[in-house]
């Protein structure tokens, strides 16, 4: 090292020095200045108001993984995950089985006995009886409801549904026949002890009506969601991806693989993000969504499906998926365009278009069987599916506890419930599990990017993200000098 190095070097070094004095003296210098500005003003008989620091405080060192997080004096934050499962308990006859009692159940995850903290029964039966004469309507506004305390006796033994219309998958002639199922829904099934809500997502995700049982405004919301532009789109996108053509090679076309992984991703976050708007609702609570089905792009949207189910289980919602487009047949029909050739005239037309509904409902169906719910396919009349969705959520227990596995590994967890001292023949329905939680060391990138983007959407203040940034250049002959640079003006700060 020359001389000239070396003394940049050391210059280097003592300015940082100095800037790091300055620094750290400022605040103490600040703070005498103001005691004694304060004891002079005292002298003269002036009450004086504490005034802050102009400079921010500087962020505590996060905590070492693993151990509990001080959020400010006296308190420690540990993380705590409360499950809750809903049960359906029925005799041998079918009939709802009432008066259970914590002893009654025997809570399993991953074949290890969990302790019961609570078990609530929510019972919709007594309100159908009751009726609700010429009691004002109940409407529950999503947006602001976020006070469990206030809306708890409100919901209590009601049963909440939300009537979920994704018009990016639906044809013009499936959003009618789901529009027209769900009003004929609200003027003949719909009873005093349902709460119904009504949400869409097409070019943007609109809240049409919160849950309410005034059928004047139910039937409003459903009526606006006639077939519009985004609705001509699906049926654009349905009649590109299942009609089939014999490949002459006469023509190329652009890779949408992005575009569909993109898209699938979209759908199952408005999914997330309406699961989680339902957290602050005590209860359960059902959402049937009318579609044409999701088709996953191989393994790119597996995050965002998981993050999906994660979001129901966590806020205690059960998807319920209606395949809006009615019975479907093997052949092709008029809603899609002819091959060419000779394609149609044999097995390729048919396998190919069998392939494309099952991949179109295979999302469905592990949206449904993963948070409690169930698919309804190759139906043309609907009046079933809402009669289904009553009887399950007619009567139900909710169980809580807290997991013994302290692991945050984000993988799925069985869950099984046993019945105790209960009559021979009686029959338990629950869900099946949950995703744990997930740290951030074993996040991969997909995970990342969506907390990222969580973040990103979130109204809260995000804390303990960790940057870092280096500048390992600096002029000399060997590396040491740029190692020695990068020391110096290496920073680490969390936000």
């Amino acid at each position: 090292m020359t001389h000239r190095h070396s003394s940049q070097l050391i210059r280097l070094v003592a300015i940082s020095a100095a800037a790091a004095l300055l620094l750290s003296a400022a605040p103490a210098q600040q703070q005498s200045t103001q005691q004694s500005q304060q004891q002079s003003q005292q002298q003269d008989g002036t009450q004086v108001v504490p005034q802050k620091s102009t400079l921010p405080p500087a962020p505590p060192p996060p905590p070492p993984r693993g151990s509990p997080r001080t959020i400010g004096p006296n308190k420690i934050g540990i993380n705590v995950d409360l499950v809750q499962i809903d049960a359906v308990v029925t005799d041998k006859d079918g009939k709802l089985v009432k008066g259970l009692k914590p002893e009654n159940f025997e809570m399993l995850e991953e074949g290890k006995v969990q302790k019961l903290e609570a078990v609530d029964y929510y019972d919709t039966e007594k309100i159908e009886v009751a009726g609700n004469g010429d009691a004002e309507p109940i409407v529950i506004d999503l947006d602001i409801a976020n006070d469990p305390e206030t809306i708890r006796p409100i919901v209590r033994d009601h049963r909440l549904t939300v009537l979920f219309f994704d018009t990016t998958s639906l044809n013009p002639e499936d959003l009618i026949r789901a529009t027209g199922a769900a009003n004929d829904f609200v003027k003949k099934q719909m009873t005093p002890a349902d709460l119904v809500a009504v949400i869409m997502y097409g070019t943007q995700y609109k809240v049409l009506t919160g849950f309410t049982n005034d059928h004047e405004a139910l039937t409003k919301a459903i009526t606006s969601l006639t077939p519009g532009k985004e609705a001509m789109l699906a049926g654009l996108a349905s009649a590109a991806t299942d009609a089939v053509s014999q490949d002459d090679q006469s023509a190329a076309t652009a890779d949408d693989t992005e575009f569909n992984i993109f898209n699938t991703d979209s759908k199952l976050y408005v999914i997330q993000m309406l699961c989680e708007s339902l957290g602050e609702i005590p209860g359960k609570k059902s959402v049937l969504e009318f579609t044409s089905g999701v088709t996953q792009t191989g393994e790119e949207n597996r995050s965002a499906l998981q993050a999906a189910t994660d979001a129901a289980n966590k806020n205690n919602v059960t998807l319920y998926q209606a395949d809006a487009r009615g019975l479907m047949t093997d052949s092709m029909d008029a809603s899609t365009g002819m091959a060419k050739g000779n394609a149609g005239f044999n097995g390729q037309t048919i396998l190919a278009t069998v392939n494309a509904r099952h991949a179109s409902r295979d999302t469905l169906y592990t949206l449904a069987a993963d948070t409690g719910g169930k698919l309804f396919s190759d139906l043309n009349d609907f009046s079933g599916i809402f009669k289904q969705v009553q009887d399950d959520n007619i009567g139900y227990y909710l169980l809580s506890y807290f997991s013994t596995n302290t692991a945050r590994d984000g993988r799925y967890r069985q869950v099984k419930v046993k019945l105790v001292g209960v009559p021979s023949g009686a029959h338990i329905k629950h869900r099946q599990g949950y995703y744990a939680p997930k740290e951030f060391g074993i996040f991969n990138a997909d995970d990342r990017e969506k907390q990222l983007d969580n973040a990103m959407a979130s109204d809260a203040v995000m804390v303990e993200l960790i940057a870092g940034m280096e500048f390992a250049h600096l002029e000399g002959r060997s590396a040491a000098n740029a190692e020695t640079a990068a020391n110096l003006y290496q920073f680490q700060y969390s936000l």
